[in-house]
């Protein structure tokens, strides 16, 4: 639960900042086609491995089938060589370009089981669809995107620090943040490696440790912190 509303801080000791996903990313078709099925609905939440999109594939896993059974004479072909080999029919150079063929085939074979997988999109973890980029019976271009999903689940926090704070503040220490009139708690877990010169401040993120139902990517709030004596000094 969140905690309970406590006295805010002075303005020079809070800083906004944005909730964000912990992990946000745009899933793409892998080569042209159509969009056969799409499971995928914005809002709605699915496991990793859980299918989102489908593809008209029909061409594809008729080549893997075509390929499935060259592999199979190829290995055939193979086998007969060594026979006749055994009883000295051929040479061992014919055994070993049978045995070439067998393995340029199962290579063909592989190649298209590999293409097979691009005729679906899956969740890569737990995640919620944030925005469907296509409708089915759509064609869509390879590299192009076609759904967007974000791992709401461990939220963040998202702000801006001034450098002079880092004399006082550390990753792992916590901090209120008041969002939609509600207050969390958060834990500071990265600070960027390079800080802005102008403004004389670095980017930080922070984990919500006590995140609900009712925190939406995209709010925005107000980090509030309490230094080591206040001191005015480090507030700028």
């Amino acid at each position: 639960m969140p905690a309970e509303t406590t006295q805010a801080a002075p303005l020079a000791w809070q800083r906004s900042g944005i909730v964000a996903a912990a992990r946000r990313v745009r899933l793409g078709a892998r080569m042209d086609a159509a969009v056969s099925a799409l499971h995928a609905r914005e809002g709605e939440r699915y496991r990793q491995g859980d299918m989102l999109v489908e593809f008209d594939c029909s061409v594809e896993r008729a080549s893997l089938e075509e390929a499935r059974i060259a592999f199979q004479l190829a290995k055939l072909g193979h086998k007969t060589r060594k026979r006749e080999y055994e009883s000295r029919e051929i040479t061992e150079e014919q055994v070993e370009m049978a045995a070439l063929q067998s393995e340029a085939a199962l290579a063909a074979l592989n190649r298209m089981r590999e293409r097979v997988k691009y005729c679906a999109i899956t969740a890569p973890f737990n995640a919620r669809v944030v925005k469907v980029f296509a409708a089915e019976h759509e064609e869509v271009a390879a590299h192009k995107p076609v759904v967007e999903i974000a791992e709401d689940t461990a939220l963040q926090f998202h702000l801006l620090l001034p450098w002079a704070w880092l004399q006082w503040l550390s990753i792992g220490d916590e901090f209120d943040v008041r969002i939609a009139g509600r207050d969390y708690r958060a834990r500071l877990k990265h600070l960027a490696p390079e800080a802005d010169p102008v403004d004389k401040s670095l980017a930080a993120v922070a984990r919500i440790l006590n995140a609900d139902n009712r925190l939406v990517i995209g709010m925005s709030g107000a980090a509030r912190f309490t230094p080591p004596g206040g001191g005015a000094e480090a507030a700028h």
